[in-house]
């Protein structure tokens, strides 16, 4: 079996473990299943190995390419300025494009306003615009050019609706895709929450980046305010509450956690509370989520889509969060294991990749 060659706009390194860990997620799962996997990070040109995975400079692997070491390439969030180039290039290999957020989005239009604090000029807005009208053209005329050659993954059914109509409609192309949701860390399928209230730290938990107006700290803010009776523990970093008050019943913990301590430091709590404007799955809801904890999230689309089959995850609307909080979610819930299981993302995933090699 010839190797997969799998390009990144990041990739974890000892200084840096956790960049683009859900992609190293897979290549470790493909290299344990008998898959010899490259990464090459695009503009990156370190050469290094990470558990077992090999990390290549672009010269290493354009040596590679000649050589015909590679049966297939796959392209993590495939964007204008340097997977695109590169893969125009690659004229014989079958190739795999995941769909997961920005390559197909519009940054001024699908996504959330940015807080006010966080706001870009009125040209950077004007270029932006410019910008992703570009890359929808150049994106689909590489994937109508080479559909014969290309397979799409997205992952969600909400990504997938997002792309067509951004970028085109497969059904009317004939561009064949798979809808296979992001795999989820081994502690949320191999753990299962353990709360005792005796060690209870607060009521809620939030595991978030402050500055970006899609994890809509500004939510859990509200739903503070609300129920002044109940405790809030806000892990994250970012400027937010430099511009805005804290409520006397929040803590924040200027710190992001690493993903093997989120399991422990869950233990601590009753409930999450993860508010998002946007998301293409919401991976750490799914994580929280299947580790059998009770979420709080918003209700919209992609979180019905990814959510349904749960009994511990709370949907609330946007005002809903200003509201005095019924929870609702019975204490002998079912959890469910089974949804983001490994048969059902990385198997699938894996199974692609067999049918496709050459």
């Amino acid at each position: 079996m010839k190797a997969v060659l799998v390009l990144c706009s990041g990739y974890p390194t000892v200084e840096n473990p956790y960049n683009c860990t859900w992609a190293h997620t897979r290549n470790k799962y493909y290299l344990d299943k008998g898959i010899v996997v490259d990464v090459m990070v695009m503009g990156g040109e370190s050469n290094y190995i990470i558990d077992g995975v090999k990390v290549l400079s672009h010269a290493y692997v354009k040596e590679n390419l000649k050589n015909g070491k590679y049966s297939l390439v796959i392209s993590h969030s495939p964007n204008l300025r340097k997977h695109l180039p590169f893969l125009w290039r690659i004229k014989s290999l079958p190739i795999i494009l995941f769909m997961h957020g920005s390559e197909s989005m519009y940054i001024n239009k699908d996504y959330p306003e940015p807080y006010d604090y966080m706001r870009e000029g009125y040209l950077m807005r004007i270029i932006r615009s410019l910008y992703d009208n570009l890359k929808f053209i150049v994106l689909r005329k590489y994937i109508l050019d080479r559909k014969k050659q290309v397979r799409l993954v997205f992952v969600s059914h909400w990504m997938k609706e997002t792309f067509e109509r951004n970028v085109f409609d497969t059904a009317v192309h004939d561009v064949q895709f798979d809808i296979i949701n992001n795999s989820l860390s081994d502690w949320a399928l191999s753990k299962t929450h353990n709360f005792n209230y005796l060690h209870k730290k607060a009521d809620f938990v939030t595991l978030r980046r402050l500055d970006s107006s899609k994890f809509a700290i500004d939510l859990v803010v509200k739903h503070a305010i609300a129920n002044p009776n109940y405790s809030y523990h806000i892990y994250g970093k970012g400027k937010y509450f430099l511009y805005n008050e804290m409520p006397s019943n929040i803590t924040l913990f200027d710190r992001h956690i690493k993903s093997e301590d989120i399991p422990d430091l869950l233990d601590f709590y009753p409930c999450a509370i993860m508010p998002t404007r946007c998301d293409a799955q919401g991976v750490m809801v799914c994580e929280m989520a299947t580790f059998g904890m009770k979420v709080i999230t918003t209700d919209i689309a992609v979180n019905h889509e990814m959510f349904n089959c749960f009994e511990n995850v709370k949907l609330l609307t946007e005002k809903e969060f200003s509201k005095k909080l019924e929870l609702n979610i019975p204490c002998d819930f079912l959890e469910n294991k089974n949804r983001f299981s490994f048969e059902n993302t990385l198997k699938k995933e894996l199974q692609l990749i067999l049918s496709m090699e050459r």
